[in-house]
């Protein structure tokens, strides 16, 4: 991502013994003042940590959507009625759930999708609010989403300076309302975190020989296309390149990925000058 939204470098994770591990910028297929969506990819002694996630996985933009209404806060206030909402604005569920299930579908197994989501000015005496978080796909097919903002009053450069891994710590100081559909994470419950998990949602790309009748339904949870894969950094498999490929193909035609997007994230699927 070119712009300084999320060029900020995320705090160093704890990790065991000596090793150091991290988040970095691996593809920006959005950005824009009011909805951004990156794909990072976690990095543990200079070297991605493969198997994390069941990406790349197939979700329904329709069904995601859905998921996300669903979702509203409540923000205590001592001498106001309490602030309260959706947090994710109405005009941006289309459009996230969109870029989303895109950067999951094209993501590896140590990448998860970062994303910034802003509503218009409310006035001209107040800015625009932002919502930020990261979601991911656990291996057993369930979709995680942590927010470190919620509906959060700020100007652009301020939300740069103060990024926080929603994995490690909130800063909000919301109460989420999850609807019938959604859980808080074991990690949320023990950490306060603002992290939730749905499932139901995932499918995947059908294995090499299998045909499209037998590929699961979308709505059906289904294991990872990809397999873990050591972090010195082991060579897909020739069904896992395939379902790759497919899925970038997808992804470049519906216009979530531009041009030179698709054929780096192609080149890189085929050892092409690695």
């Amino acid at each position: 991502m070119t712009s300084s939204r999320f060029a900020i470098p995320l705090l160093l994770l704890a990790s065991t013994g000596c090793q150091s591990s991290r988040w970095v910028e691996s593809a920006s297929p959005i950005d824009t003042p009011v909805l951004a969506v990156q794909l990072e990819r976690r990095i543990v002694d200079g070297a991605p940590q493969e198997g994390l996630f069941a990406h790349p996985a197939t979700l329904d933009p329709a069904a995601v959507e859905t998921r996300l209404a669903e979702l509203r806060f409540r923000r205590p206030r001592l001498l106001h009625d309490d602030r309260t909402g959706s947090v994710i604005p109405a005009e941006q569920l289309a459009p996230l759930a969109k870029a989303l299930t895109g950067a999951l579908a094209a993501a590896s197994s140590s990448e998860r999708a970062r994303f910034s989501v802003g509503t218009s000015a409310e006035s001209l005496f107040e800015g625009r609010r932002y919502t930020r978080g990261v979601a991911f796909v656990e291996p057993v097919g369930v979709l995680n989403v942590a927010f470190d903002w919620v509906d959060e009053l700020s100007e652009r450069d301020i939300l740069d300076e103060r990024w926080e891994d929603p994995t490690r710590r909130r800063s909000s100081s919301v109460e989420l309302d999850l609807g019938h559909a959604w859980q808080m994470s074991k990690e949320a419950r023990e950490d306060e975190l603002l992290w939730v998990t749905t499932d139901e949602l995932t499918a995947v790309a059908a294995p090499v020989g299998v045909s499209e009748d037998e590929a699961p339904a979308s709505g059906e949870v289904s294991p990872p296309v990809t397999e873990p894969r050591d972090a010195d950094g082991a060579k897909l498999t020739d069904s896992e390149r395939l379902a790759q490929l497919r899925l970038l193909e997808k992804l470049h035609a519906e216009g979530v990925l531009d041009d030179a997007e698709f054929e780096r994230r192609r080149r890189e699927i085929l050892d092409i000058d690695r």
